[in-house]
């Protein structure tokens, strides 16, 4: 059966909380046509929303011009109202785009292992990998070890999601 949003931003939540019991902040469940926000803390799943802020709808609103996806995302975050509470907490990422994303800072950061889970990454870290992904070509983004070829298309908004989020909520680290 299909999930509703709400449904999936809960199984994101259970997911994060099975690999970190101990985990508190925000899940940021990303896929084609949602961004699943959820608050996890004192090992449970508590509020969750949905947002239509999937990784195939964000080549549209960055079209709009410079700076509309982060007013959106701004916007959206603004929206829920426990988000702010989580305002300095960690901000667990769960996605392959994430992942793919994670991959190329790992290059950036010559970062010893290949190891994605529980890969962490500065906040102050998004917007320069947002800027340095928009400058990479499809080739050098293919040439990323272990990069799916199928992310390489949508790594760069992924990264300018990512940017615009981070700004939005203000989490202490990214962690994959």
């Amino acid at each position: 059966r299909i999930l509703t949003g709400e449904e999936e931003a809960a199984a994101a939540g259970y997911g994060v909380l099975s690999a970190l019991p101990g985990a508190n902040g925000i899940v940021a469940d990303l896929g084609g046509g949602s961004l699943e926000l959820v608050r996890v803390c004192d090992g449970a799943v508590h509020d969750r929303a949905s947002l239509p802020l999937g990784i195939l709808k964000v080549p549209d609103i960055r079209a709009q011009g410079l700076g509309k996806l982060t007013r959106h995302v701004k916007a959206l975050a603004d929206s829920i109202d426990w988000v702010e509470e989580c305002s300095g907490l960690p901000l667990y990422l769960v996605g392959g785009s994430w992942r793919s994303l994670a991959r190329i800072h790992m290059m950036q950061e010559d970062f010893p292992l290949t190891v994605l889970g529980n890969y962490s990454m500065a906040p102050g870290d998004a917007r320069p990998l947002s800027d340095h992904v928009a400058q990479m070509t499809k080739a050098e983004i293919k040439a990323v070890p272990a990069m799916p070829s199928s992310r390489v298309p949508m790594v760069a908004d992924a990264a300018a999601l990512l940017a615009a989020l981070t700004e939005a909520v203000s989490p202490s680290t990214l962690m994959i």
